[in-house]
């Protein structure tokens, strides 16, 4: 009689806590891929529209400072001349630029 009493709590109560134990880890483990994959895939987007802003912004500054460069010969020509043309150096960089004579 007690064996019986053991095999029928096995089957009718441990058999189906064990089941529902693994379906409930599965779901769980399932879940939580799904989840992550998803947050890593939105990161991936997110790195991406950074990457494609630094890189943009890396171009304009480079495309400034050759500017700046090309335009230099004007720009020495202008500051190192004898008389100093004042309307080139205040549309160049402003009016504190223009060197004050004591």
């Amino acid at each position: 009689m007690r064996l019986r009493t053991i095999r029928q709590f096995v089957v009718f109560v441990v058999v189906p806590l064990a089941l529902v134990i693994a379906a409930v880890t599965g779901l769980t483990v399932h879940l939580t891929n799904r989840i992550s994959s998803g947050a890593d895939q939105e990161e991936l987007k997110r790195t991406k529209t950074v990457a494609q802003s630094l890189i943009s912004t890396g171009k304009m500054q480079l495309e400034e400072l050759a500017t700046d460069n090309a335009f230099w010969d004007d720009a020495a020509e202008n500051i190192y001349a004898a008389e100093i043309d004042k309307s080139f150096v205040t549309a160049t960089w402003g009016d504190v630029c223009i060197r004050q004579d004591p």
